[in-house]
């Protein structure tokens, strides 16, 4: 199932309905509430970053590459967003090509590009279902699943991961350079990108990573060519500055929905927290391209795949998990008590978790993701 369109659908069980249909009855709920705070919200999460980089590139005329300096981002950010409080994010972190798809924020107000962002990342994240043969109305239900509502509240772009990565299995086979593409433009995060190609390499598919490799070279050069070639120099000085304060540990850990921030914000010492998470993430690496290997057609193919992304990194985010929109999907193709359990768990993930996130905090919220993975990974090697 990583390159055809399945043709049926498996009978769902009480349970997984009952799951997905009171989390998408949330979720209406959640958008109505985020309509109502689009005063406030926008100055919440990743967002300010995004709509302070598109209103410098629009606007300000400020150099692009001055931006991955955080003492000017900063002032940037002030600048856009006079009442920004001091909590909110002081970096920009992305690589310079995402700069581009952000630079139509800045010709709109604050919260015009607010509404318009979480609306394209509800819509992205519905696409990447459909793309796996799921009916509208399971595409709608994710759309407005309380995790994507969640991505919107805390302006992430967790519906771009889940179209690029369903983009690049969707037609791995039928179009080798809409996936290669997909796969190519999903670098803009590039902690969950870097598994792509050695799956794709395992499997032996020559096709869609030469297209990757030739996305990512257009992805280097266009911004080096529009934004100055000075741009991925300073990309990678900021990166490292980010790195180092991560490394400080001037981080809250139990934001992190990854092995290793579950153990950090449990108390556990560094080394500790990060030996068990590589060896976690080893064995899913592991059992990801040998699947992959295989060949084989199937749900595990996809999701082993998105599994290994968000568990080989120790800093992700709950939003994150929005990338295995495309499996969920395929989950509805699959049968056996596998399947049924692997439906029940992503509908827990997508419909239920992200209340905890909400109504009880982050600290709760997050902390749940991470056994939740490890479940998914659990039941996938069951999975043809």
């Amino acid at each position: 199932m990583t390159g055809e369109r399945p043709a049926s659908s498996a009978a769902l069980d009480k349970t997984t309905i009952a799951l997905l249909a009171g989390g998408v009855l949330l979720g209406l709920f959640l958008f109505g509430l985020t309509v109502m705070q689009l005063g406030v919200l926008p100055q919440r999460g990743d967002f300010p970053a995004y709509y302070s980089a598109g209103k410098a590139l629009a606007e300000m005329g400020i150099p692009a590459s001055t931006l991955y300096d955080p003492v000017i981002f900063r002032e940037v950010m002030e600048a856009a967003i006079p009442s920004l409080r001091a909590t909110d994010t002081v970096f920009w972190l992305y690589p310079p090509f995402f700069l581009l798809a952000v630079l139509p924020l800045g010709w709109l107000s604050l919260t015009q590009a607010f509404a318009a962002w979480g609306l394209l990342n509800m819509a992205l994240t519905g696409c990447a279902a459909r793309l796996a043969g799921a009916p509208l109305w399971f595409a709608l239900a994710l759309a407005f699943s309380p995790l994507s509502l969640l991505n919107v509240n805390l302006g992430q772009a967790g519906g771009f991961i889940a179209l690029f990565m369903a983009l690049g299995l969707r037609f791995l086979k039928s179009s080798p350079a809409v996936s290669g593409a997909g796969f190519s433009l999903l670098f803009f995060k590039p902690q969950f990108a870097l598994i792509a190609p050695l799956a794709l390499l395992a499997r032996g598919d020559r096709n869609p990573l030469i297209w990757l490799f030739g996305g990512l070279l257009i992805l280097v050069g266009l911004p080096a060519l529009l934004l100055g070639p000075d741009i991925w120099l300073a990309f990678l000085q900021g990166a490292r500055g980010t790195g180092e304060v991560m490394a400080s540990g001037q981080v809250d850990y139990w934001l992190f929905n990854s092995v290793n921030g579950f153990l950090r914000g449990l108390g556990a010492p560094g080394w500790t927290a990060l030996s068990v998470h590589f060896s976690i993430a080893a064995l899913a690496l592991l059992l990801c391209l040998r699947r992959w290997h295989q060949g084989r057609d199937g749900l595990a193919a996809p999701l082993l795949l998105g599994l290994g992304a968000l568990l080989c990194y120790p800093g992700g985010w709950a939003t994150d998990i929005l990338i295995l929109s495309y499996p969920f999907a395929l989950t509805l193709q699959a049968n056996g008590r596998s399947a049924i359990m692997l439906r029940r768990l992503f509908a827990i993930g997508f419909m239920v978790l992200p209340l905890a996130h909400i109504l009880i905090g982050p600290m709760i919220g997050v902390s749940l993701f991470t056994p939740l993975l490890l479940l998914l990974l659990a039941f996938s090697a069951k999975q043809p």
